[in-house]
């Protein structure tokens, strides 16, 4: 089925789809009650290309990503999306980590 068809909370309960919810920096994840969430944000909220600030863990500094099934579950979304997101949470843990932080401007300053 195509991306489009999977896009509105609407959509994809009309056609059988789930969505996963996973963090990958604290490993937890779990099943997105697509209905509950389609009644807080309505029919034509979206998932593609959403991510959120994890709250599986306390105080872990991870973003949530969505995948959408049946069955086998693929990314809900695209490549930019997501190298933008490994921006932003690279630049985030640099700002989190001065040793870090300090580590690469020493390595940038010899090159």
């Amino acid at each position: 089925m195509p991306a489009r068809t999977r896009r509105t909370l609407a959509n994809m309960i009309e056609h059988g789809f789930t969505s996963h919810a996973r963090c990958p920096k604290c490993d937890r994840s779990c099943e997105v009650d697509l209905r509950a969430l389609m009644a807080k944000a309505g029919p034509d909220y979206s998932l593609w290309n959403r991510r959120c600030r994890c709250r599986f863990t306390p105080g872990c500094p991870g973003w949530i990503r969505f995948k959408v099934g049946p069955g086998w579950y693929v990314p809900d979304y695209d490549e930019p999306t997501e190298e933008r997101w490994m921006a932003d949470e690279y630049r985030e843990q640099l700002e989190r980590d001065p040793a870090l932080r300090a580590a690469v401007e020493k390595l940038r300053r010899t090159r």
